[in-house]
């Protein structure tokens, strides 16, 4: 009887930890404003390339999207606090809007710009508890303005390019494995830095523009690289808007 138990427990314990291999997504866009389109826009993309994560990974997914009245702070905070997370799992965080930059800040991440209820939220509180939340790879990504200026002014319109369309060579899911499931650690991303404006066009944003493709790029790479991702997608920000500079820190070990 006791090894019963003993098996028992050994197989219930295998059970968890194959279940614990989940990604978790929040999309948060800002369809209310002038910005409504392109964000529209970079939610679609992202939810194409999430679709192609998910299939090359064959990892579960679930993804939780806010976007009109429904994108506040205290459904950002609620999504967060009750999602739950096991230590191999993965998160990932998108926001796509306005945002500002206030006074004193410390570090280089912008407030996001909520217009349902006109909030103004320091999005060092998000990143803070999502570090906290136990994953194997967290990141957070945000395109929006990081300027002491009015959030219903911080984004302009610029001519950017159309997003290309690759298609994944063979062994694309092996790149995109590496990047997502055989990656631990920590990966921040903003579209500007401070005192710098994100930009975007009616069919997109340039830097989520830009951090597809450079993901779509590294499929080419023999040995995928997060830290070479973001130094592309900085490159390309430069190379559709020249004054356009993002930030970023990756912190990521196999």
């Amino acid at each position: 009887m006791k090894w019963r138990v003993f098996l028992f427990f050994i197989c219930i314990s295998c059970i968890n930890h194959l279940a614990a291999k989940e990604i978790h997504v929040f999309l948060g866009a800002d369809t209310i404003t002038a910005l409504k389109k392109p964000m529209k826009q970079d939610i679609k993309h992202i939810k194409e390339e999430l679709a192609s994560i998910a299939s090359a990974t064959g990892l579960p997914m679930t993804i939780t999207e806010y976007k009109g009245l429904d994108l506040t702070y205290q459904n950002t905070l609620d999504w967060i606090n009750k999602t739950v997370t096991h230590a191999d799992d993965i998160i990932l965080f998108y926001y796509t809007g306005h945002g500002v930059r206030v006074k004193h800040m410390k570090t280089p991440w912008p407030c996001f710009y909520y217009p349902a209820r006109e909030e103004i939220v320091d999005s060092n509180v998000f990143i803070g508890r999502l570090r906290s939340k136990p994953c194997a790879l967290c990141i957070f990504l945000c395109d929006c303005c990081n300027v002491l200026v009015s959030p219903l002014r911080s984004l302009d319109i610029y001519g950017a390019g159309k997003l290309p369309h690759q298609k994944m060579p063979a062994y694309g899911k092996d790149v995109y494995q590496q990047l997502f499931a055989g990656t631990k650690g920590v990966i921040l991303a903003s579209g500007a830095t401070p005192g710098r404006r994100s930009w975007c066009t009616q069919k997109g944003s340039v830097f989520t523009t830009a951090f597809i493709t450079s993901l779509r790029n590294e499929m080419q790479k023999p040995v995928p690289n997060w830290s070479h991702v973001f130094k592309k997608t900085s490159t390309l920000c430069r190379q559709l808007q020249s004054t356009q500079e993002p930030v970023f820190q990756v912190n990521v070990h196999p």
